[in-house]
């Protein structure tokens, strides 16, 4: 016999992206001496997806999820009408004393049980703000450059601190092995099936990074004006600030 199947396969995903750019570059001063180039951008950009069903808009398809935590404990992400993709859906996280409970989480439809309807849609992965900044200056023989940029507004979940900042970590049965700092702020034992699932491990990623840093010197011709010679420093990946 043939077996049917009741369902399609159709790619009908539709998303909207907007945003704005601004642009400048200046040059402060220009003489025989000196010269200063300054160049700034700045982006908007936000993404929104408008359908995900054969039927638009369809009030019984939540979205789909994506990323999986750790291989069995659930997922990240959530993508729905409405939303950015790749928004966070975690649970919230019920704390005492400035401290992270473990295991314990808000009923949010206050129905008597944690489950998957307790999740929400919080952070995004995306950011909506880039900036970037370039300088440049030449005086005389000497020239200084650096390149500067960075991002807001978008949350990474933190798998270093939730795979090792807890006591089993520590207590393993086969290796003894080592806690990340947070386990300090929470005690938290490991034995929680729903805890990787905490928007306590959420946090914000925005940061501003120095990519790299140059000076050099122009020493002109040397050797009889059989060559010429320049001398420049370069640091890279400077200093990063989240």
């Amino acid at each position: 016999g043939t077996n049917f199947a009741a369902f399609i396969t159709a790619n009908l995903g539709s998303m909207e992206t907007q945003g704005v750019e601004f642009s400048v570059n200046v040059i402060p001063v220009r003489n025989k001496d000196l010269t200063w180039d300054i160049a700034f951008n700045a982006t908007y950009n936000k993404n929104e997806i408008t359908n995900l069903t054969v039927v638009p808009n369809d009030p019984n398809y939540k979205g789909f999820v994506s990323t999986n935590i750790n291989g069995t404990q659930g997922f990240a992400f959530i993508n729905s009408v409405g939303g950015s993709k790749n928004t966070f859906n975690l649970y919230h996280q019920i704390y005492q004393n400035g401290k992270p409970v473990e295991g314990l989480f808000e009923d949010v439809n206050r129905d008597g049980i944690i489950n998957e309807d307790d999740k929400y849609k919080g952070k995004r992965a995306d950011p909506n703000l880039f900036f970037g900044f370039s300088t440049n200056v030449q005086w005389k023989k000497w020239n200084a450059s650096t390149v500067l940029r960075a991002s807001f507004n978008n949350y990474v979940y933190n798998n270093v601190y939730s795979n090792n900042g807890r006591l089993n970590q520590i207590l393993n049965a086969y290796v003894l092995g080592n806690a990340s700092r947070n386990y300090l702020e929470t005690n938290f034992t490991g034995g929680t099936e729903q805890q990787l699932l905490s928007d306590y491990y959420l946090q914000n990623a925005s940061f501003l990074k120095m990519d790299n840093l140059n000076i050099g010197y122009n020493f002109g011709q040397v050797l009889r004006q059989k060559a010429t010679l320049r001398l420049n420093l370069a640091i890279q990946n400077v200093f990063t600030v989240t």
